[in-house]
Formats: C-alpha cells, structure tokens, sequence
C-alpha cells in the first residue's frame, strides 16, 4: 500500500479502500465487525464512527500468505511469538497496523485496535476493546462456535465480561491449531488482556 488509508477518517472512503485492498469474504467479514463494532461504540459511549473505520480495517493484512507475514514482520522489526512462528498467520494484526501507519494513519488508538485485535493487551482502550468483542461475535462467528449469543448479550453492557468469556474459550480453543487459525481467539502466549485484570479485581487483587 502506498497511498494514505486515511485522509479524512470516513467509512464511506474506507470502505472503497477496503473493497480494493481485501479478498471478498475478509470485507464481508469485515462490514459484519463494523456493524457490531458500532453497535457497542453506542452503549459503551465510544465514537461510532472511529470505531467502524478501526473494525473495517483490523484485517487489511489478512490477504498475505504465511511466509509474506513473516517477511513483513521483519521488515517492520516486529518480534515473533513462539505461537506467531508456528502460526504466522495471527502475524496480520501486527502487520496490519504498521501498514496503516507506514500509509499515513496517526491515530495511535487506532493503530493498538488493530493491533490487539486479536490478542487483546494489558492497557486496551475501549476503542481496543470494541474491536476485539466485535471481531470474534459477528454473526458469521456462529458457523465456528456454538453458544455465542450469551457473550454478544454481555458485551452490550460489560466489555471486560466479554474479554473474560472469550479469552476462556480461547484457552480451550488453542489446543487446536486448525480452531486457532479459523477464530483469531487468543492465543497461549499472549499478553494478559483486560479481562484478566478485571477478574482480580472481581477477586479482590
């Protein structure tokens, strides 16, 4: 990519964008997140709009085979995971945000969205948050895992609940490597993400 991604932050130019830069079914995937995204920017008093630009495009790199991830990576001076060298594939948050960067995006919350998208992290933002929830309960995350509604209920009125439940399935999920590569869940070797702070603090810590 070498023009700006975003020169005025609107989901109507991210959109065209996107449609030009990701296979067809990475969009579709994508406007799904958006539109859940947005629906919890709503309730939990993030823009809106911010939020749908960072669900449209925390895939960007998703298109890149594993090898090219890997190649991008070191290109950017990113470190890799014992987990990231088995499955490179998890490599595209990472890369997607310094593809946005090096294409002109500065809104560094942005930027960790996208990022953390599929790990989460110890300081997530709410924009953060929201686009990790999103990610994993958009309607077509039903055809992978069962029982999703309990957790897209929670995630309307408590996102750190919501972290909390699907980071115990991503636990369960990354004994499978095929069920780690389909969900995005966390992975073993992750860093902690809010939902761990917030069960210590449930806990009293």
């Amino acid at each position: 990519m070498t023009q700006t991604i975003v020169e005025t932050i609107s989901p109507t130019e991210i959109r065209e964008r996107m449609r030009r830069e990701m296979e067809p079914e990475t969009y579709q995937h994508a406007e799904r997140t958006a539109e859940v995204a947005r629906q919890l920017a709503v309730r939990h008093g993030e823009d809106a709009e911010r939020a749908e630009v960072a669900a449209l495009v925390h895939d960007i790199a998703d298109r890149f085979s594993e090898r090219e991830l890997l190649r991008l990576a070191d290109h950017y001076g990113l470190p890799v995971s014992l987990t990231e060298a088995r499955i490179p594939k998890l490599l595209h948050a990472k890369v997607g945000a310094e593809m946005l960067r090096e294409s002109g995006v500065r809104d560094e919350e942005l930027l960790d969205a996208v990022r953390e998208h599929i790990t989460g992290g110890p300081r997530m933002s709410t924009l953060s948050k929201i686009t990790f929830v999103a990610d994993k309960i958009e309607p077509y995350r039903d055809r992978h895992f069962g029982g999703l509604d309990p957790v897209r209920d929670l995630a309307m009125v408590d996102l750190d609940g919501a972290i909390l439940q699907l980071s115990a399935r991503g636990r369960a999920c990354a004994r499978s490597v095929g069920c780690a590569m389909s969900s995005g869940y966390r992975q073993p070797d992750a860093p902690p993400v809010p939902g761990d702070r917030c069960a210590r603090r449930r806990a009293g810590g």
